[in-house]
């Protein structure tokens, strides 16, 4: 039987195998009508499956006990094949800890060949130092003998559903195979050849870059498949035809077959032989159809001729008819991207002079350029004369201001001094909206500036309520004008949304912002500081609302327009730094949160004059970056000088204390250490209840972290009450980030479990640790704690059945 037949028969088998009884029957009649040898073949294995060998069917004492090694904490299962396991598990080395994914040959379940192959694996790792590759960090054997790897944990996205699920537009797809094109490249320079190249060994982690995964079946060139069977572990979509056929030249080629195959995927979201089921129908679309063009079957814009050549080129049939490199492959991808002319239609006619054409045609519009900049001159005299008169109506509407203002204020009460700067204003507000648009007989635009001076004034003295109204008319009367002036409308539904947000409406907040960028990016707007102040501001609301990856994109692109603007910028350079930082954080991105929270400091150290709030408040997220990367002596440290920096700067009653005090009383608690987290605690409340009183959301999260003592004292009852009336206290109503509740629901429903092991409280557990898998909560090691909370459940639940 050659390797192809081979393969056909495993995948009919797998199939059936997932199907019941009389689905299986159905399907192997149906079979044998098309190939009745198969379908016979199929039933005498499926039967010889069922019937029961003790020594076989009973679980080894090693596959009930997961591995204990030294210096690994295993946190959950990722996956098991016929050989072996993989776990995520904690390395820890004294006080550092990494999260890795750990890979152990199963003990008895193992031949001598699977052990040197195993091994081929960890000298493959060990010889790879590549960014798109997932490194090896450590490698032995257990006390009984079973050989293990632990590679760099990958949390991310099969690489197919990251461009599905993010809608990824042509460009971005075409980014993601090169770097994949970069990392086999690289390891075919090293002598490696990975030979299973599909989406599910390919992640793409949360910062958008490329990790490529397993090279269980990969081998060195030159040297020898250790068994001939090595193709049963093929993926049948992606295996090149000299791997079906059992060829001995299945080498560098396959691998660049299976980047093609991977790469028509991420154009079209179909295989190259379209949706085929049936293994032998498949093989031989592999063996002997050409794939259609992409840009026939895929309905990305922008897909052409050019990544049609590109792709078909890589399937080709024959090994030597393909690119004859990665490199090559990433060459003509790197082209593609530059609009240059690629390899791939090289000795087409009149390809290279359309190319050229193509890529040189800003050249070639230059003079109709010129000749349309006159026209343009005028035009931008206009607009300056219309700015000049904007500035005479903004200066002409603040002065009509001041006289409204004091026209509020009778001889009497100003002599008398019983009139307050706030009652002022409030009377003034009052006039301006009861006289409507008949103010001073003004045009729209002045009246609308005299609002929103007005409006502006309010804000600064905290009246919100007042000022709504006033920014509101203004941006009417603006938006009257034929020629509405877009700086100034941005502005004022810029102040809307922070007065949305003061009021804890972040989505409202959000649609405002949104609305002042689309104005400014609708003026021609791409890179102004004002520009990089909405989108911080945009990412702020997006961060309450739960939205972290929008948020961090939003910020990313605000630091680049707000660095571009330096030094006038550096202020609000120096915060949306600091809250990239606090995003990553969220993101489990420890790291790179530090990296930009140090860089945040740097910039604030360059104001002057000096900003220390704002430096306090980069200060405790630097705290809270060493404490998510388990640092916690320096973290500890860094907690202790910014509590002191704080205290001396607002003395010790002050909100920005308080928030400091909770960070640090998360590092207690992580660090088990009990006395020091119960008495913070204490200290916390009493410091919050003289901010705020009873209804401060605060004093929520302080509960719930003093039922987290209770729990691992193994107090539930004490726990669910507490935990009990936060959940309920908390309502609709997300006065703190989404993840933080969703970390009070899984405590409170692993409280209930314990209290009343039950499936229904084992089935709301499992519920909210899926909400907390999908925005883990900060700090990131509750997480962790809480998917041991499901297992306790799940055990308790099984054992009281």
């Amino acid at each position: 039987m050659d390797a192809a037949e081979y393969l056909r028969r495993k995948q009919h088998f797998i199939e059936l195998l997932e199907l019941d009884p009389a689905a299986r029957e159905r399907a192997l009649d149906a079979l044998g009508a098309d190939d009745p040898v198969l379908a016979a073949v199929l039933r005498r294995q499926l039967a010889a499956g069922e019937v029961s060998v003790p020594l076989l069917d009973s679980t080894p004492q090693s596959l009930a006990t997961p591995p204990q090694l030294a210096h690994y904490r295993l946190l959950r299962e990722l996956g098991r094949g016929g050989m072996g396991q993989v776990w995520l598990a904690e390395r820890r080395l004294g006080e550092a800890a990494q999260r890795v994914a750990l890979k152990q040959i199963l003990h008895g379940h193992w031949t001598e060949e699977d052990r040197r192959r195993f091994e081929r694996e960890m000298r493959i790792l060990a010889a790879l130092d590549h960014p798109h590759i997932a490194p090896l960090v450590d490698a032995g054997s257990d006390e009984r003998g079973a050989p293990f790897l632990a590679t760099a944990y990958v949390e991310g996205e099969r690489l197919d559903r990251h461009c599905e699920l993010h809608g990824l537009n042509l460009v971005a797809r075409v980014q993601l195979a090169c770097q994949l094109a970069d990392a086999v490249a690289y390891a075919h320079r090293q002598w490696v050849v990975h030979r299973d190249i599909k989406p599910s060994n390919i992640l793409v982690s949360s910062d958008g870059n490329v990790r490529l995964l397993d090279f269980g079946i990969a081998r060195l060139l030159g040297e020898d498949a250790i068994t001939a069977s090595g193709c049963s572990q093929l993926t049948l979509r992606y295996a090149a035809p000299e791997q079906l056929q059992g060829r001995s030249d299945a080498g560098v080629g396959s691998d660049i077959y299976s980047l093609g195959a991977v790469l028509y995927e991420l154009l079209t979201g179909r295989s190259p032989y379209g949706e085929l089921t049936d293994g032998k129908a498949l093989v031989a679309a592999i063996l002997s159809h050409s794939p259609l063009p992409p840009s026939r079957v895929g309905t990305l814009r922008g897909l052409n001729r050019d990544l049609d050549a590109i792709c078909l080129k890589a399937l080709r049939k024959e090994p030597q008819q393909r690119y004859l490199s990665a490199e090559a492959l990433l060459g003509d991808l790197q082209r593609w991207l530059r609009g240059e002319a690629v390899e791939a239609r090289r000795g087409e006619r009149g390809y290279r002079l359309r190319s050229t054409l193509r890529q040189y045609w800003p050249w070639l519009t230059a003079m109709a350029a010129a000749a349309a900049f006159l026209v343009f001159h005028l035009y931008r005299v206009e607009q300056q004369l219309q700015q000049t008169q904007r500035e005479r109506d903004k200066a002409k509407a603040a002065a009509a201001y001041l006289g409204q203002l004091f026209d509020a204020a009778s001889p009497s009460e100003t002599k008398a001094g019983t009139l307050s700067a706030q009652e002022l204003l409030r009377r003034s507000s009052k006039r301006l909206l009861e006289q409507g648009d008949t103010i001073h007989g003004m045009g729209d635009a002045a009246r609308g500036h005299m609002l929103n001076a007005a409006a502006r004034v309010m804000s600064k003295q905290g009246l919100v309520d007042e000022a709504e109204p006033l920014y509101r008319r203004a941006l009417a009367l603006w938006l009257k004008n034929p020629a509405p002036p877009e700086d100034d409308i941005s502005d004022g539904l810029h102040e809307l949304g922070a007065i949305q947000y003061g009021r804890g409406d972040y989505a409202g907040a959000l649609v405002l912002e949104q609305q002042a960028i689309a104005r400014r990016e609708a003026m021609g707007d791409a890179d102004s500081y004002v520009l990089g102040v909405l989108l911080s501001n945009a990412a702020v609301y997006r961060l309450m609302l739960g939205d972290r990856k929008g948020s961090r994109a939003d910020l990313r692109r605000a630091a680049a327009v707000l660095k571009a603007n330096l030094p006038g910028s550096r202020a609000n350079y120096s915060v949306t730094l600091s809250s990239l930082g606090m995003t990553e954080l969220y993101l489990g991105n420890a790291e790179q949160g530090r990296i930009h929270l140090l860089e945040a400091r740097a910039q604030d150290a360059e104001l002057v004059p000096k900003r220390l709030p704002g430096r306090l408040q980069i200060d405790r997220g630097i705290a809270a970056g060493l404490r998510e990367l388990r640092r916690d002596a320096e973290a500890e440290a860094a907690y202790a000088q910014v509590l002191a920096d704080a205290r001396a700067f607002y003395g010790d009653t002050h909100v920005e204390v308080a928030r400091i005090q909770h960070s640090q009383l998360q590092l207690h608690l992580l660090r088990q250490d009990w006395p020091r987290a119960l008495a913070l605690i204490d200290e916390i409340r009493a410091l919050e209840t003289r901010l705020l009183a009873q209804n401060n959301p605060r004093l929520l999260s302080l509960q719930a972290d003093r039922a987290r003592i209770h729990l691992a004292h193994e107090q539930w009852a004490e726990a669910e009450a507490l935990l009990a009336a936060v959940v309920a206290a908390r309502g609709n109503a997300f006065a703190v980030e989404h993840s933080s509740v969703d970390a009070e629901r899984t405590a409170l429903a692993y409280a209930r479990c314990r209290l009343q092991p039950a499936a229904a409280a084992q089935d709301v557990l499992a519920q909210a640790v899926v909400a907390l898998r999908e925005r883990p909560p900060l700090p990131h090691a509750w997480l962790a704690l809480a998917e041991g909370w499901l297992g306790d459940c799940s055990l308790r639940v099984a054992s009281e059945r």
